[in-house]
């Protein structure tokens, strides 16, 4: 089977929950087996789409768009970022199923494929209380 993962940021260059739990589970695929790659934002800054192998897992990074993120332009540019990264570097496969692990990667790499391929969500944390903790940390804007 050959297992596509999206997610925010790679565990390998930015360690925390959502990225630990995706980096995880695409090794436990990899180890019965799996064909996978990965799918997932460069570090701020970075401009360029970039691939690296990291334990035979296939990360596919592209670029941030330059834009802050409640620009209307932001999800835009970044799905259309996504695209052509995953053009370049993981459409050597025809993958059997992509596992979102943030909704916004999901959907990117669901844009990028069509519909020939299945999507498995994990939701990571109760979005609801999380956005409350948000508000209170962040003022008006927050709950703007």
């Amino acid at each position: 089977m050959n297992y596509l993962v999206a997610v925010d940021a790679s565990f390998v260059h930015a360690p925390g929950g959502m990225a630990r739990v995706a980096w995880d589970m695409a090794g436990a695929a990899r180890d019965r087996g799996h064909e996978v790659g990965m799918i997932c934002a460069h570090a701020p800054g970075e401009a360029t789409p970039t691939v690296e192998e990291v334990e035979n897992i296939r990360i596919a990074h592209y670029p941030r768009p330059r834009l802050p993120n409640w620009d209307p332009r932001y999800l835009r540019r970044m799905f259309a970022n996504m695209h052509e990264t995953m053009g370049r570097f993981l459409s050597r496969h025809r993958w059997d199923v992509v596992h979102s692990h943030s909704p916004f990667s999901g959907l990117g790499a669901m844009n990028s494929l069509g519909p020939s391929a299945p999507c498995v969500s994990t939701i990571h944390s109760p979005v609801v209380l999380e956005r409350h903790t948000a508000w209170d940390n962040e003022g008006y804007s927050g709950r703007l």
